[in-house]
């Protein structure tokens, strides 16, 4: 009767040693799985925030411009300050004389974006020849 129990006892040590391994394993894979979506969505948020940021400075960039144009089309061709708000900032380049070539470059966070554009000014008509965004 006591050999009997002793073989039992090394039975069951046996079976609940594989279910304790196979629960291990699929825990394992289970976390490995659970890592992976998460550095996916993380990786999302950032392709969005760059995104977002790039477009804001787009924005900002051509809206310096129009700015810059703005003011001479009324006779007033010096180069503004740099322009800041909530969001970043932007600064103006004027070179050349008829035509003009106007850079803008708008910051927001890390993200750089130039618009360039090529003017002709006479008595308050802009004649753009050209805008470009310079990469």
């Amino acid at each position: 009767m006591r050999k009997i129990k002793t073989q039992n006892l090394k039975a069951n040590f046996r079976g609940g040693q594989a279910l304790l391994v196979a629960i291990l394993m699929v825990t394992a894979a289970t976390l490995a799985i659970g890592l992976a979506i998460a550095a996916i969505g993380s990786t999302q948020v950032n392709i969005a925030l760059a995104s977002k940021q790039s477009a804001q400075a787009y924005g900002l960039s051509e809206s310096c411009l129009e700015n810059t144009l703005m003011r001479m089309a009324r006779a007033n061709f010096s180069v503004p300050p740099p322009f800041t708000n909530g969001l970043g900032n932007c600064t103006i380049e004027i070179s050349g004389s008829v035509p003009y070539q106007i850079t803008s470059t708008g910051n927001v966070g890390k993200t750089y974006r130039k618009i360039r554009a090529t003017v002709i000014i006479n008595n308050e008509v802009i004649n753009i020849q050209k805008w470009e965004e310079v990469y």
